[in-house]
C-alpha cells in the first residue's frame, strides 16, 4: 500500500471519515482536517503533513496504529497528539519518501 502514501491520495480525502482501530475491540473515528506537502524537496526526499481531528478530548497516546478508510483501505499510519481545541483532539502524521 505504499503507493496510496502519497501527498495527494490523501489531499483527495480532505474532510473525510477515517476510522483508527486501538485496543482489543476500540475504534476512534476522525477527520482529515488538512494536507500540506512540504514545498521543494530535500536531499532526504518529499516529506508531507497530516492533521486528523477527533471529537473527543480523550487521546490516544503517539503511536502506530491501524487507519480504516472506504476509499484508501487500511494502513499502519504514526500519529502523535497534537493537542485539543473546541471540537476534540487533533493528531498529526508526518511523510518523509524519495
Amino acid at each position: 500500500m505504499t503507493e496510496q502514501l502519497q501527498y495527494a491520495t490523501f489531499a483527495e480525502q480532505l474532510g473525510s471519515a477515517f476510522t483508527i482501530y486501538y485496543g482489543a475491540d476500540a475504534t476512534l473515528e476522525v477527520h482529515l482536517v488538512s494536507a500540506t506537502e512540504q514545498r521543494a524537496p530535500t536531499a532526504a526526499g518529499h516529506a508531507f503533513q497530516l492533521i486528523f481531528q477527533s471529537d473527543v478530548h480523550e487521546h490516544l497516546p503517539q503511536g502506530s496504529f491501524l487507519f480504516g478508510h472506504p476509499v484508501l483501505g487500511e494502513q499502519q499510519i504514526f500519529i502523535v497528539p497534537i493537542g485539543p481545541n473546541a471540537q476534540g483532539m487533533r493528531y498529526e502524521a508526518i511523510f518523509n519518501y524519495v
